[in-house]
């Protein structure tokens, strides 16, 4: 397996292209009011990138940079009001 294109969360979040080579895409399949943190760590627990979305609707994507992060393995949260999902995330150059 070289990969996942379109990797579901519970149903309601899904994290793409994985591995990514300059961007990952996050889709919100579920309206979030109160919006959303999204978080890339390392191995180590280090946050190297962090984003906040507001008031997320259904069906929205957020785009976020990856060219500054060396390329490895890494933990994407996105921590919503009543939801705190990790996926593992692959980062390729």
């Amino acid at each position: 397996v070289t990969g996942i294109n379109n990797a579901s969360i519970d149903n309601t979040i899904a994290v793409y292209p994985n591995p990514a080579n300059g961007q990952v895409n996050v889709r919100f399949d579920a309206a979030v009011a109160n919006g959303s943190i999204i978080t890339i760590t390392d191995v180590t627990g280090r946050t190297v990138s962090s984003s906040t979305v507001q008031n997320v609707a259904q069906g929205q994507i957020v785009s976020l940079n990856t060219e500054n992060i060396n390329a490895g393995t890494y933990f994407i949260t996105v921590k919503t009001e009543n939801k705190n999902v990790v996926q593992k995330l692959v980062i390729t150059k």
